[in-house]
C-alpha cells in the first residue's frame, strides 16, 4: 500500500476524434499505446515526434497511423487516456476519458471546456499496484536492443511485439527465472462503496488504470492473467 491517499481524477469527453486523443496522450511521459482493431491487438510507442510500432514485414520500427483501430488505451505512470470509437459517427469520433490522480503532473489534464469535464474528483482510501502477465515468452526474431522493441511468442497466439528491451529469449539461462516475460503494471483505486455498504465502511475498487510495461523479475505463475491476441 502507498503511504499517501491520492484524489482520483477522471475527465470525460462524449465525442472526440481519435487524432485529438492521440495528441493528448503524447503529452504523457514516455507513453505507450495499447490498440485494438478487428484484426489484432497491437502496441505502439511515442518516439517524441510520432507514434510508432514494430513491423514484422519490414523488420523495423515504422510510423503508425492506427488503421482500423476502434479502441485506444494510452498510458504512462502519470495516467491513462482511453478512447472508444462510436460507429454511429463519422471521422473516427467516440467517447474518451482520462484516469489519473492528484499525485500526477497536473499538466496532463485536458482543459475543461470544449467537451471535457471533470466527472470524478474524490479522495481514495488507497492506491494499490497491480500487474498482468502478458502471454508469450521472449523470442529473438532479429530485434536488437537499440530498436526499443522485443518480441513475445507462443504457439497459442503467435507473436506480440512490445515496446520494451531486455527481454530474455528462449534458450537463455535467465528464462528459467521468468525474465523472458513482460508484465503490464496498473493502479487500482480503493474507495468507499456507494449506498448502505459504504455507510458501514465497506471499500471496493472504484477505478483502475494501466501504468507501464516492466520486465518480469521472478518466477512466473503457470496461468497468465492477461490474454492479448497476437499480431498478424
Amino acid at each position: 500500500m502507498t503511504d499517501s491517499k491520492p484524489h482520483l481524477l477522471i475527465y470525460e469527453h462524449q465525442s472526440i476524434s481519435r487524432g485529438e486523443v492521440l495528441e493528448l496522450g503524447a503529452r504523457l511521459r514516455e507513453p505507450v499505446a495499447l490498440t485494438y482493431s478487428p484484426r489484432e491487438c497491437r502496441f505502439a510507442r511515442w518516439t517524441g515526434n510520432h507514434w510508432a510500432t514494430w513491423s514484422e514485414n519490414k523488420e523495423a520500427e515504422i510510423k503508425y497511423d492506427f488503421p482500423g483501430v476502434y479502441e485506444l488505451r494510452l498510458f504512462s505512470k502519470e495516467g491513462e487516456f482511453r478512447w472508444l470509437n462510436n460507429p454511429a459517427t463519422r471521422g473516427n469520433r467516440g467517447a474518451a476519458s482520462l484516469v489519473t490522480d492528484s499525485q500526477a503532473d497536473s499538466s496532463i489534464a485536458p482543459a475543461e471546456g470544449a467537451g471535457w469535464e471533470c466527472a470524478t474528483n474524490e479522495p481514495c482510501t488507497d492506491r494499490l499496484e497491480n500487474q498482468y502477465l502478458l502471454w508469450g515468452e521472449g523470442f529473438a526474431d532479429g530485434i536488437s536492443p537499440e530498436h526499443h522493441w522485443s518480441c513475445l511468442a507462443t504457439g497459442r497466439i503467435g507473436k506480440l511485439y512490445v515496446p520494451i528491451t531486455g527481454v530474455s529469449c528462449m534458450g537463455d539461462d535467465s528464462m528459467s527465472n521468468g525474465q523472458g516475460r513482460v508484465i503490464l503494471k496498473s493502479y487500482e483505486y480503493i474507495g468507499i462503496e456507494d449506498g448502505l455498504a459504504g455507510d458501514h465502511g465497506n471499500c471496493a475498487i472504484v477505478a483502475e488504470r494501466l501504468s507501464h510495461l516492466e520486465l518480469n523479475s521472478g518466477v512466473v505463475m503457470a496461468d497468465p492473467h492477461l490474454l492479448l491476441a497476437g499480431q498478424e
